[in-house]
């Protein structure tokens, strides 16, 4: 094989590897039916100083620092990126599909390889196209892999040069000389798209995408011994809550996934009114359209980072519809992604129901037992990633390893949590995490004093990540428990679209009942595989729908009655001997 791995690493730890505000490069990821599709993104990217750099430039006084171990790291994922495909990126990114230049070479399906890849006789792109159009030493081409569906058709030129319709575009490369080296084989091509849809990857969604198995029999009580106790008595250090609730916030302002959200700045979002607060409750709302093909909304991040605490969070409403992707989660400013680790608290898009996750890299792995999820006369916890299969493994690295998700059966979407107040809580300690969702009616009476005890709070436990005590029954398998996590920020953001809400559009109830007919006036556009359509593009059924152009889809008056937070107070809570350095920074 030709070795592209040196190359792909001097590429993207240099130049053009990400935009300047890639600021969760792979992201969102999260939840199991739009992470399993994503593209391959080398841990490379992931790691790049680029990424890094994105997340200082989000705000005054971050603290980053870029990883020295990089390119030995990204080796240990050689059975995963070796030389394969990359997300196109910068200057790349304008690269038609089939097409290169002196670097890199766009496979059909999105993705880039190094420019050397292509017709070296291995196949480097998911799609195999780096091998299709090459001279196979007997004067004949391989032939271009037919994607199928939505009126893709291959065809011959008469001057050797192969063409392929693929929905909006036509891709083009010519043989390449007779001097080329064999190639091997070409395996029988993916399973075509379906009608109205730009991916085959839609083909993994035959259930509607709210699809949950039955919740297992739940036991008669809660026993002893369920869940570890951190012994804590804690005390608060944070708050955002009043007429002040957004100066506790950094407003960011990139979306990572190829969506339709315009996310404003606190000037912009307070003139729009996109963010608004009140006396005894704050707004986040969707807001008007906003340039092209977008909407405008907002993406909240905290201006401090905390080491182990109890949060709790008051919501009276969250968003919910089609084509709202909102997400209330924690990630590091201190390590590329996914190495700082990332808490995915309420997370869903269309009418999907919300998991919980956790994301981690090689350098502070973790997999949960299995046997800790499923103790006899306790509640049982599913891996909700991978449809409800998963195997309780963290470690993060798209499409293969896409995180962990043990949930409490049944899952909540945005509508069901919209019906009463309740409040979203997460203890972490240097041995567990553990999420909670209890219902504003049942606050315990010393959350309301301000000094929680959630050793008392198991009855709520709706996620749990026995971190210590997975490396205790099976050494190896979570080395640094305390490590698994850096020091974390929140994110309150609210999404539109992109590389879920977009993707999975074919197979919700959305299709065909909101926005353009499906398949004759739109599809549903993958953005990593859109296949000749436009990533949140006019064709996007979903884009077209949230943005409605021409206010012939009732969009505005369907997202003001379901897609905002309607939040009373968001407080974080330590224990006696950890309290804060200063901003950022905490000490025992």
């Amino acid at each position: 094989m030709a070795d592209c791995s040196n190359e792909t690493v001097e590429l993207l730890t240099g130049r053009d590897a990400a935009g300047p505000e890639a600021e969760r490069p792979g992201r969102r990821r999260s939840s199991a039916l739009r992470i399993a599709l994503a593209v391959v993104v080398p841990l490379a990217l992931l790691a790049s100083v680029a990424a890094v750099s994105a997340l200082a430039s989000r705000g005054p006084g971050r603290e980053t620092s870029r990883p020295s171990d990089g390119v030995a790291l990204s080796a240990e994922y050689d059975s995963y990126v070796a030389s394969g495909p990359f997300k196109c990126t910068g200057t790349w990114a304008a690269i038609a599909p089939g097409q290169g230049d002196a670097n890199v070479w766009r496979c059909l399906g999105g993705a880039c390889v190094q420019a050397s890849c292509r017709c070296d006789g291995n196949f480097d792109c998911m799609d195999q196209s780096d091998e299709s159009g090459c001279d196979s030493g007997d004067g004949t081409t391989q032939s271009a892999v037919s994607f199928g569906g939505g009126g893709a058709a291959s065809r011959q030129d008469g001057d050797g040069a192969a063409s392929q319709d693929v929905g909006g575009g036509t891709f083009t490369y010519a043989p390449s000389p007779a001097t080329e080296p064999v190639p091997v084989p070409v395996p029988a091509p993916a399973p075509p798209a379906p009608p109205g849809s730009s991916s085959s990857n839609s083909m993994s969604f035959p259930l509607a995408s709210s699809w949950q198995p039955p919740p297992p029999a739940e036991p008669s009580s809660t026993g002893s011994g369920c869940y570890e106790s951190g012994g804590f008595k804690y005390q608060e250090v944070w708050r955002a809550q009043g007429y002040t609730f957004f100066d506790s916030f950094n407003y960011l302002l990139n979306d990572a996934n190829a969506g339709a959200a315009q996310y404003l700045t606190k000037e912009d979002a307070t003139e729009k009114q996109v963010t608004v607060a009140y006396d005894n409750h704050a707004i986040i709302r969707a807001g008007p359209k906003a340039g092209q093909m977008k909407r405008a909304s907002a993406k909240l991040e905290t201006k401090t980072k905390w080491t182990y605490f109890f949060m709790a969070a008051k919501f009276n409403h969250v968003p919910w519809g089609c084509g709202v992707w909102p997400a209330f989660w924690t990630h590091s400013p201190e390590a590329a992604w996914p190495n700082g680790g990332e808490l995915d608290i309420l997370e869903y898009s269309n009418e999907i129901a919300s998991r919980s996750s956790f994301h981690c890299g090689l350098t502070n792995k973790c997999k949960l037992d299995a046997g800790l999820m499923h103790k006899p006369g306790c509640p049982k916890y599913i891996d909700a990633e991978f449809n409800f299969t998963g195997d309780f493994q963290c470690v993060t690295h798209y499409p293969a390893m896409i995180g962990c998700a043990p949930n409490r059966l049944p899952l909540r979407s945005g509508e069901e949590l919209s019906m009463k107040p309740f409040i979203s809580a997460v203890e972490w300690t240097p041995n567990y995490v553990k999420l909670f969702h209890i219902p504003a009616s049942e606050a315990p009476s010393d959350l309301e004093a301000g000094e929680p005890q959630p050793d008392n709070y198991d009855r709520w436990v709706t996620s749990y990540f026995p971190f210590a005590a997975s490396e205790q029954k099976r050494p190896g398998s979570c080395p640094n428990p305390g490590q698994v996590m850096k020091a974390q920020q929140l994110v309150l953001s609210l999404g539109f679209c992109g590389d879920w809400a977009s993707k999975v559009w074919l197979n919700s109830t959305c299709a065909n009942t909101q926005g353009p007919r499906l398949p004759e006036e739109c599809v549903a556009v993958d953005p990593h595989n859109p296949m000749g359509e436009i990533p949140a593009g006019p064709r996007d059924c979903c884009t077209a729908f949230i943005h409605d152009q021409y206010d012939q889809y009732g969009s505005d008056e369907y997202l003001s009655k379901r897609a905002y937070f309607n939040v009373s107070w968001v407080k974080v809570f330590q224990h006696a001997d950890r309290r804060l350095k200063g901003r950022g920074g905490l000490f025992a």
